[in-house]
């Protein structure tokens, strides 16, 4: 969480210390994100999730920005999360302090689009808004030191996110931006299995040019 707690930092002081006509907020833009994101796993009984993933991990993003008008954009995504753990259990009760270590995986990408709807012009751009999205899931898990998963298994579902963000220009004719997103898929959503999908809680910052 160090190096994202970094890049929150630098890009917050990039946000407000760059010249307010410095780029053209009215036009479209392709951008690139990266950030981080905390998962929330369903701890129900018919839904058990894959906690022994972890529950927060990097993601990266592409997306387009396209300006429908001077207050709302269209804004089409591809993003890829994932995550990782390693966890050390003991073989039985008896085995005198035997263990094994394995190490557990979940990455997933998200296809879809948002809105983005600016109450205000300003300067310093802040928007809300949110859309939906087709997620793919995989989990796998296997013994460390050896490349054959124990455990594999796959998703696909329906999700939505509501997010809230701020832009500001850069230099030149770029863009800068700092936007939390919340997603979460409804219930029975999931195509394959009952075990997913994590709702998430992803921090996105990035560049628009």
């Amino acid at each position: 969480m160090g190096r994202s707690a970094t890049w929150i930092s630098v890009l917050a002081l990039v946000l407000w210390v760059t010249a307010c006509n410095a780029g053209e907020n009215g036009k479209s833009y392709n951008g690139i994100s990266w950030g981080f994101s905390r998962t929330w796993w369903s701890a129900d009984a018919n839904n058990e999730g894959y906690p022994a993933a972890g529950n927060a991990g990097a993601m990266v993003e592409l997306r387009r920005v396209r300006m429908l008008n001077d207050r709302v954009a269209f804004s089409p995504y591809l993003q890829y999360f994932w995550m990782r753990s390693t966890i050390t259990t003991l073989i039985c009760d008896t085995c005198y302090g035997e263990t094994v270590t394995e190490r557990s995986f979940f990455r997933e990408i998200d296809l879809g689009f948002n809105l983005h709807l600016f109450p205000v012009k300003s300067c310093d751009e802040f928007y809300i808004g949110g859309g939906p999205s087709v997620r793919w899931g995989q989990a796998a898990r296997r013994e460390a030191g050896t490349a054959t998963n124990t455990f594999t298994a796959k998703a696909a579902w329906f999700g939505v996110t509501v997010l809230a963000g701020i832009r500001t220009p850069l230099y030149g004719t770029s863009i800068a931006f700092f936007e939390p997103q919340f997603t979460f898929s409804p219930d029975q959503a999931d195509r394959w299995q009952a075990i997913y999908p994590p709702d998430k809680m992803s921090v996105h910052m990035g560049v628009l040019w």
